[in-house]
């Protein structure tokens, strides 16, 4: 009677990777600013606070009633604007070069798919028998038969 409107959800390749990138960017510079603003804010006030032979009331200004000036506040908001963006071009960059990395390093591996072929269906396969390990001596027992049990090989004499 009423039709189905739930959305489906995002498949994997329906964006490409440069918008993803610049997502994260967005949400790391954005998750930053309120952090590095009250930083930049604290640094400002320790400042002033130098500037006039440390001066306790400078100090009071994040938490007391001692405000700043509309251009100071300007100062602030651009200062910790720039320092956000850049955190999240240091953590583009290094995710740049992790992908770089692990792009050269799956480059000319085979990426196909597989194809098992047992041994007695392949006419050009070769029989490779594994000697039993003698830690004292090097002797290779003689093999009669190998018999193949769920994963593990097993040595018949």
């Amino acid at each position: 009677m009423f039709a189905d409107t739930t959305p489906e959800p995002y498949n994997t390749e329906e964006f490409p990777q440069a918008l993803k990138d610049l997502r994260r960017f967005e949400i790391i510079t954005l998750g930053a600013m309120p952090f590095v603003m009250l930083d930049v804010e604290i640094g400002y006030a320790a400042y002033l606070s130098a500037k006039n032979n440390f001066d306790t009331t400078y100090l009071s200004g994040i938490f007391g009633s001692n405000s700043y000036s509309e251009e100071e506040q300007k100062k602030i908001i651009l200062t910790s604007l720039g320092i956000s963006a850049g955190i999240g071009l240091v953590d583009f960059t290094i995710n740049k070069i992790k992908s770089s990395v692990k792009s050269k390093k799956n480059k000319g591996k085979f990426t196909g798919n597989i194809t098992v072929t047992p041994l007695d269906q392949d006419p050009d396969a070769t029989k490779i028998y594994i000697p039993e390990k003698n830690l004292n001596e090097e002797v290779v027992p003689e093999i009669d038969e190998v018999e193949f049990l769920d994963d593990s090989i097993e040595v018949i004499e």
